[in-house]
């Protein structure tokens, strides 16, 4: 589509018509006092502006009975996964009272890394017992489990837009490409080390 300009500063994009005047005419910079922050919120209590809504600056999240190896945020970030050497994956609300609420289970040991998809309606997962696996969040159940490496597998990692992908690292040496739609790997990549 072509712009065109006008003699009154507008610019015109097919049916859709937008003001072009320089920002200083258009724009007030209005001082809000802290109360109405929008951002985050004012605590009359401490008198100090907070610059989140979370409910404090930490929190301690109880449920691992094991130490926690990895840890990721959902891409909106409502949700916070984490795992580690007691095999399960946790899912916990980040706002509010922060509970735990959902156990992923399926894994034989150590979870060594977790990642989301651009989505967050799916969770990967990598393993220390040769697996890695993609969780769907809202169910609570594992879609797939990958057996395709023959040692530790280290890392995972999906596409954040576009056709769902997935690669995955292990102590075998090698990395592997997969389509999610897919069983086999697509691409594998070998490494001498």
């Amino acid at each position: 589509c072509a712009a065109t300009m006008t003699k009154r500063g507008a610019e015109t994009l097919g049916d859709m018509t937008l003001d072009v005047a320089p920002p200083a005419k258009r724009m007030k910079v209005v001082a809000m006092p802290a109360s109405e922050n929008k951002v985050g919120k004012f605590d009359k209590k401490t008198g100090a502006n907070r610059t989140s809504n979370l409910k404090s600056a930490n929190m301690i999240l109880e449920g691992h009975k094991g130490a926690l190896y990895t840890a990721r945020f959902s891409p909106d970030g409502v949700n916070l996964a984490s795992a580690g050497a007691d095999c399960d994956i946790l899912l916990w609300h980040v706002y509010g009272e922060c509970e735990n609420h959902t156990v992923l289970k399926g894994h034989k040991n150590s979870v060594l890394q977790l990642n989301w998809n651009g989505g967050g309606d799916l969770l990967f997962s990598a393993c220390t017992d040769f697996t890695a696996a993609i969780w769907n969040v809202e169910y609570g159940v594992r879609l797939k489990k990958i057996k395709d490496h023959s040692s530790f597998v280290n890392s995972i990692y999906a596409t954040k837009r576009g056709q769902e992908y997935f690669a995955t690292a292990s102590d075998d040496g090698t990395c592997k490409i997969f389509d999610i739609r897919m069983r086999a790997p697509l691409k594998r990549y070998d490494a001498t080390y």
